[in-house]
């Protein structure tokens, strides 16, 4: 079994997720200025202002706990965001309160907060690891056709859509391109992943994928046939980060 890691940057998204945090922090300081508020609280208000789920705050409006263990960026907001938008920051568990002084002792708090998440971050890398090199399925799904074995969740077992797997394979082999296999499909009015996947686990589907569910497209197609679970092979670590702080 051949295991790759690569870490692929798009510009496009690095871009997003800037402006997304740069808002958000915006969001977070004007209603910090307005009255306190806790973390829930912020959240239902970003939700309320912004006319959805407040993803972005979770991020930002945290535990102090959770805040702490990037020591760098806690820095960032408690010597300088904070107090230039007179912002009053106060860690309950950790005795600090901005408006009685510096505490000296929070810095060595946040560093040692910082090695905790990295331990965790190692362990749980090693343990997906140790799994992968057993054979064993990571993913957060099954892929499309399978369903995890109720015995042992890391193993697969075909499900009601294999036999679509097996069509779709036996179309390509008879020289029918993807274009024409996905056409097909769609007339035999079969659930596309997207929709399969939103239908069993509820996960996130676009407005055209629930309009159009057995709407299947080329690409789709091909991904199929290029993914190796399909004959057999489990193929890891495709994707990574450079560490638990970094999402490149």
């Amino acid at each position: 079994m051949e295991q790759e890691k690569r870490s692929k940057v798009n510009p496009t998204q690095s871009m997003r997720d800037a402006m997304k945090k740069a808002t958000t922090e915006m969001l977070v300081l004007f209603m910090l200025r307005q009255k306190p508020m806790y973390t829930y609280q912020m959240a239902q208000e970003v939700s309320r202002l912004t006319g959805r789920a407040a993803a972005g705050a979770n991020d930002y409006c945290k535990r102090p706990v959770a805040l702490g263990r990037n020591y760098l960026e806690v820095g960032r907001y408690t010597e300088v965001i904070f107090p230039e938008n007179k912002v009053r920051f106060i860690a309950i568990t950790d005795g600090v309160d901005s408006a009685a002084g510096d505490n000296e002792f929070a810095p060595f708090k946040n560093i040692i907060n910082e090695w905790y998440a990295k331990d965790i971050s190692r362990k749980v890398k090693s343990a997906f690891k140790a799994k992968a090199l057993r054979g064993e399925y990571t993913g957060a799904y099954p892929p499309y056709g399978y369903d995890r074995d109720p015995n042992d969740r890391h193993k697969l077992v075909p499900n009601q859509y294999a036999w679509v797997i097996k069509e779709i394979f036996q179309m390509a082999l008879a020289g029918k391109s993807c274009s024409i296999i996905a056409k097909e499909l769609g007339e035999k009015q079969v659930l596309r992943p997207q929709a399969y996947l939103h239908e069993k686990f509820g996960t996130f589907a676009s407005d055209i994928v629930l309009t159009y569910p057995y709407a299947w497209d080329h690409s789709t197609v091909r991904a199929i046939l290029m993914n190796q679970v399909y004959i057999g092979n489990m193929v890891h670590f495709r994707t990574g980060t450079q560490n638990f702080k970094s999402k490149r």
